[in-house]
C-alpha cells in the first residue's frame, strides 16, 4: 500500500498522534560531518551546546541538560493537529522528526522518506542574478512553468529523481510566503543548478553545501525551489543523502533489510540498495516509501527495541484505543 499527500486514514492519524505525544528538540544533533556554525545550538549526548568560533576553531561550549523525549521550555515542540489530512505540514514535520532520530539514535529512516511536500508557492514573482551574468526569473503566475518548494536543510547532499525530456532549474531561498529578502538572493546564487534534461531511472546529486555561516538562522524556512515546464508529468522523488553509489539502487522494490555499519559501530543504517521511492514512476509523489510504516508502528526491529517495553506500549494503545483509565487485563 502507498499512502498519498491530502488523504485521511489510519496511518494518518497514527502518524499525527506519535507527533503530538513525542517533545521534538528545535535544535539540530551536533555531527562530526558538519560544520560548527558559531551561536547555533546543538544536542551531543545528554547536552546541549553552543557554537563557539568558526571554521577549524570552532567548538561546542555547554550550557545545558537535554533529556529525551521530555518537554523543555522554548528548547522542544510537538505537532499541532489541526486537521485529519494527510497534508505539507504534517510531512515536513515527520521529516523533522526522522532526521533527529537519524542523528541522535542512529536510526537512518530518511531513505524512505520523499522530502518533496507537494507545496507550491502562491504569488511569488522575482528575479535573481546568477554569478552575475544569468537572470532566473521566478513568475508563479506563468503557466508555462509549475513551481515547487521543498523543505531542506544545510550542508547536505540530495538524491532527485524526476523525468523531464526538457531541462529544468534548481535553487534554494529562505521562503516564507512574503517578498524575497537579500539573504535568499545570495543562497540562490551560490546553490543555482541548471538541469538540461533527466530520466526518473537515473537520479542526479543536489547539493546544498555552502558556508552557512550567516543564513544557519533562517534554515527552519530553507526551501528548495523547483521550476519545471508545465509540460513535465513526472513522480518527484527527493531523498536527503547520497545514494547513487549502489548500482541497484534503482532496481528493488522496497527496503529488504537493515544491517550493521561498521562505521558507526553498533549504530543500525538502511541499506541503499532497495529503495522503493526511487523505483516509482507513475506521475503520483509519494509522501513515504511503504515500510516507513513498518518502523512508524514499531513493527521493525531497532537498536529501541527492548522487549520489557512492549507491554507497556500494549497497554498505552489499548488505553487510547477504550479510553479507559487504570490496570489492564492481559
Amino acid at each position: 500500500m502507498y499512502y498519498k499527500f491530502n488523504e485521511t486514514n489510519n496511518m494518518t492519524g497514527y502518524i499525527k498522534e506519535m507527533l503530538k505525544d513525542f517533545n521534538l528538540p528545535i535544535y539540530k544533533v551536533y555531527r562530526e560531518d558538519k560544520p560548527i556554525y558559531n551561536g547555533r545550538f546543538y544536542i551531543k549526548d545528554h547536552g546541549i551546546y553552543r557554537g563557539v568560533g568558526s571554521g577549524e576553531s570552532a567548538s561546542l561550549k555547554r550550557v545545558n541538560s537535554f533529556m529525551y523525549n521530555q518537554r523543555q521550555i522554548n528548547m522542544t515542540t510537538k505537532l499541532l493537529i489541526n486537521s485529519s489530512v494527510y497534508d505539507s505540514y504534517t510531512h515536513n514535520y515527520l521529516g523533522n522528526y526522522l532526521r533527529f532520530v537519524r542523528d541522535y539514535k542512529g536510526i537512518n529512516l530518511m531513505p524512505l522518506y520523499n522530502c518533496f511536500s507537494n507545496e507550491v508557492p502562491t504569488e511569488l514573482y522575482t528575479s535573481a542574478k546568477i554569478n552575475g551574468s544569468y537572470t532566473l526569473d521566478i513568475n508563479t503566475a506563468n503557466n508555462n512553468y509549475v513551481y515547487y518548494v521543498v523543505p531542506v536543510k544545510f550542508n547536505e547532499e540530495y538524491t532527485i529523481a524526476i523525468d523531464s525530456p526538457v531541462p529544468y532549474e534548481l535553487t534554494c531561498l529562505i521562503y516564507t510566503g512574503a517578498d524575497i529578502n537579500d539573504i535568499s538572493y545570495e543562497i540562490m546564487s551560490k546553490t543555482y543548478m541548471s538541469v538540461g534534461g533527466s530520466t526518473f531511472d537515473k537520479p542526479f546529486i543536489y547539493s546544498t553545501d555552502i558556508d552557512a555561516s550567516n543564513y544557519w538562522p533562517f534554515e527552519k524556512n530553507l526551501r528548495l525551489l523547483i521550476k519545471l515546464p508545465s509540460v513535465v508529468k513526472s513522480t518527484i522523488t527527493i531523498l536527503e543523502g547520497n545514494y547513487l553509489n549502489s548500482s541497484q539502487v534503482c532496481q528493488n522494490s522496497y527496503v529488504g533489510e537493515v544491517k550493521l555499519n561498521e562505521e558507526f559501530g553498533s549504530k543500525l543504517d538502511i541499506q541503499p540498495q532497495k529503495l522503493s521511492l526511487l523505483r516509482i514512476n507513475d506521475k503520483v509523489s509519494y509522501p513515504f516509501a511503504d515500510r516507513l510504516v513498518e518502523y512508524l508502528i514499531r513493527n521493525a526491529i531497532t537498536p529501541d527495541e527492548k522487549l520489557q517495553y512492549n507491554i507497556g506500549r500494549l497497554q498505552e494503545a489499548i488505553y487510547k484505543k477504550n479510553k479507559f483509565k487504570g490496570k489492564y487485563d492481559i
